[in-house]
């Protein structure tokens, strides 16, 4: 693996995401790579210290103003173009046998 190719996992792996093969990939990497260990250090001291800020307060109001901006207007249904006649025939052709 290659630094490029690790960096999209840094994320996935400090969260336990990472599926085994690409888990094993990864810090394989990492046990060769000095500025992928770095990097991922960098990343884990900077989440410890955001976790130690307090949560910003929400100034007054503002659920109210985020639960009325969700309220949608008038449904509005999707409008699909019409298909093709021979789009069912081809849709069908693929069906199991053991649904006709």
């Amino acid at each position: 693996m290659e630094c490029a190719e690790g960096e999209v996992h840094y994320s996935a792996y400090l969260d336990d995401e990472l599926e085994s093969p690409l888990r094993e990939r990864f810090e394989g990497h990492l046990r060769n790579c000095a500025h992928c260990q770095h990097t991922l250090n960098e990343i884990r001291f900077s989440l410890q210290e955001l976790r130690k800020l307090p949560a910003p307060a929400a100034p007054a109001g503002f659920p109210d103003q985020v639960i009325a901006s969700l309220r949608p207007g008038p449904l509005q249904l999707l409008r699909l173009p019409p298909l093709p006649r021979w789009v069912p025939a081809a849709a069908a052709a693929f069906l199991p046998q053991s649904l006709y």
